[in-house]
């Protein structure tokens, strides 16, 4: 209204893609393109590092198109309503996976997953949650549901109550990529959140930028103030472990310790191997 846009064929182009993706996506699941990869993360709260957690992130091989990655089909299922069925398979696997990691273990190790604001949202969700849960017969305590600062933009009263009923099962609940979008910190002083994610953006010059260090120092101490932990997010290098450590950090995730991977056994049995041989 009242404006002027003028066509490119790299508009058409781009709406065709977009089109298209959303039409395989709609039966990718069923052809099982759907895969989970997960990513570790370690708690480095005692001096060493010990892996707590692995957080699932879904991946699309497609037959033809080759890997899609998340940055365009997630979008893509948000707007059209199929990041219900996505997230639902996701939580699921994930959950199924978590209970083959016990056996070995000798720590139990948790599994994050996250949680799109649409599917958080359903009316009944929680049943859906506590479902899963029971098919799978994984502990509550080992499920950790990742939220962003969105789904505090519409009815925040009803998610928190949502969320103070997935905290009563046992369930841990996590902020995710704190500091790039809504930051009501009035919200957050309410919402029954154990633990902070700092977005990999704080992370990426917290070793070369005192203003970055500043403002991680800061998120942590925040955090810490709230009675929650915090782990840093996009850590790829040996110094930024050191910084978040020596600012109170509680647990890492990236590369620097581990990419996702679709066999994260691989990280599971190394610690235990360890511990028998020092033993």
């Amino acid at each position: 209204k009242n404006g002027v846009m003028c066509y490119t064929p790299e508009l058409g182009s781009s709406l065709g893609e977009r089109m298209n993706l959303e039409t395989e996506l709609r039966t990718a699941l069923s052809r099982g393109e759907i895969e989970l990869h997960y990513q570790p993360e370690f708690d480095i709260s005692a001096g060493g590092t010990r892996l707590v957690r692995f957080e699932a992130l879904a991946r699309w091989f497609h037959p033809t198109l080759g890997t899609i990655p998340p940055s365009k089909f997630i979008p893509i299922a948000e707007e059209s309503g199929l990041i219900v069925a996505l997230g639902s398979f996701s939580l699921e696997r994930a959950c199924r996976d978590a209970v083959a990691w016990q056996a070995f273990s000798l720590d139990p190790i948790q599994v994050a997953v996250n949680v799109s604001s649409v599917l958080f949202r359903r009316p009944f969700f929680v049943e859906e949650v506590k479902d899963i849960l029971h098919r799978t017969g994984l502990s509550p305590r080992l499920l950790q549901l990742e939220l962003t600062e969105s789904v505090m933009l519409t009815d925040p009263e009803h998610s928190i109550e949502t969320m103070k009923q997935l905290v009563a099962t046992g369930i841990t609940m996590a902020i995710d990529d704190f500091g790039t979008g809504y930051s009501s910190l009035s919200y957050l002083q309410r919402l029954p959140f154990q633990t902070l994610k700092i977005d990999r953006a704080f992370v990426k010059g917290v070793e070369e930028k005192p203003e970055m260090r500043a403002m991680v120092d800061s998120l942590i101490n925040l955090a810490h103030n709230l009675n929650m932990r915090v782990i840093a997010e996009g850590v790829e290098r040996e110094e930024q472990m050191r910084v978040i450590r020596v600012l109170g950090g509680d647990e890492i995730q990236g590369y620097l310790l581990g990419p996702p991977t679709p066999d994260p056994l691989q990280h599971i049995c190394k610690p235990v191997a360890a511990t028998a041989s020092e033993e």
